[in-house]
């Protein structure tokens, strides 16, 4: 079954990676291709100083490089459609028509992301920055509402999740189908994470307004001090790189194919 799956999804499941001026990779989420888009994580909306895009397809060993089409970052803005961004979907929608990612094939989706809890999923996506793609095997379960049962509803599944499985579909093991986009985002680590940036960043500020202010010898230990704070942000953001999940949480895709008409 889990073959099945495979088989007919890899192609249409891609990497999503951003580079910085100097050609080094930041970070990557995962997409997958659907009728002239690639479906991916809300972290798409996050401004981030990079340079371009790489939207990456591998064949079916899971490593070898299909296609890979790289896009300057500023255009690759311009295709998300804002409209699923203001409706706070979740999920991002990146318009592809024109490109040779428009060539891969579609993953089916399905009609409606009504399932239960104990139903069989897989996952489909690239753990941290790595460049193969990988199948994870689990069920849904449970269903999140965040504001005290109000507004959009989420499903839980207990497949491991790291970073890079942003965007990877959801997929129900007896049809094939997608019924969620994976939220690495909606985890309490990643919410842990931010808050740490948080006050990295106010100490940042404090102590840029000290420098120069108080000095030793030749030594201004305010200095030392800010080089020890972005050591501190640059380990925080390796360690939330190689965190994971024993389990995850998906954005349901009920008002995915009003955008996609």
């Amino acid at each position: 079954m889990y073959k099945q799956i495979w088989n007919s999804s890899y192609a249409s499941v891609c990497q999503i990676a951003f580079y910085a001026g100097n050609g080094i990779k930041s970070t990557s989420i995962t997409g997958f291709k659907v009728e002239g888009f690639v479906v991916t994580d809300e972290f798409v909306y996050r401004e981030g100083k990079f340079d371009y895009v790489t939207f990456r397809f591998v064949k079916e060993n899971g490593c070898t490089v299909a296609l890979e089409v790289k896009m300057n970052y500023d255009k690759f803005i311009k295709r998300i459609l804002p409209i699923v961004r203001d409706e706070e979907e979740g999920f991002a929608l990146i318009d592809v028509s024109g490109t040779k990612v428009n060539q891969q094939p579609n993953i089916r989706l399905a009609s409606s992301s009504a399932v239960a809890v104990g139903q069989s999923v897989s996952v489909l996506g690239y753990h941290c920055d790595q460049d193969n793609l990988s199948l994870r095997q689990g069920l849904v379960s449970s269903f999140i509402h965040p504001n005290n049962g109000q507004g959009k509803e989420y499903i839980q599944f207990n497949a491991s999740i790291k970073q890079g499985n942003s965007g990877s579909p959801l997929i129900r093991l007896d049809t094939g189908e997608v019924i969620g986009v994976v939220g690495y985002r909606l985890l309490a680590l990643h919410k842990e994470y931010d808050h740490f940036k948080q006050i990295i960043d106010e100490n940042l500020r404090v102590l840029k307004e000290a420098e120069g202010k108080s000095c030793v010898g030749d030594l201004d230990p305010i200095q030392v001090l800010i080089a020890n704070q972005h050591q501190l942000r640059q380990l925080g953001k390796e360690l939330y790189k190689l965190s994971h999940s024993s389990y995850g949480f998906a954005h349901k895709i009920d008002n995915l194919s009003k955008y996609l008409s």
